[in-house]
């Protein structure tokens, strides 16, 4: 009976935490926005007082998961005008249905350098 009993909870067990789900983000793209576009995951890599890239060029209609990854530094960023604010280790999913250039900057006080961390996201 006892054996009966265990088993009963552990395959309830299981469904609740299968019923769950292993989502992270509420912010996924719709099915919608990948067929106009590409999906692309894009990691911004931080370093003292500057981002892996000058500049991020993507098509208008493109899905953006950005990521942040610090390889040298304390930093965190700002898209502006597309609403994003990422600190390392967070991603953020986005459609980019507007045409623009938008700046990148570092949205932590990390040194004497950072007023100079800036890089640009353009949509053509």
């Amino acid at each position: 009976m006892k054996k009966y009993f265990l088993a009963v909870i552990t395959a309830a067990l299981m469904f609740t935490l299968a019923a769950c789900g292993g989502g992270t983000s509420s912010e996924a793209p719709s099915n919608a926005a990948a067929a106009n576009g590409t999906v692309v995951d894009v990691p911004i890599t931080a370093t003292n007082f500057k981002f892996d890239k000058e500049e991020y060029r993507f098509k208008k209609g493109d899905t953006v998961n950005l990521s942040l990854v610090n390889k040298e530094g304390v930093h965190g960023i700002d898209i502006k005008g597309l609403n994003v604010s990422l600190k390392a280790g967070q991603t953020k999913s986005i459609v980019l249905d507007k045409p623009g250039t938008y700046q990148i900057v570092c949205n932590v006080m990390c040194g004497a350098g950072h007023s100079t961390m800036v890089s640009k996201l353009i949509v053509e």
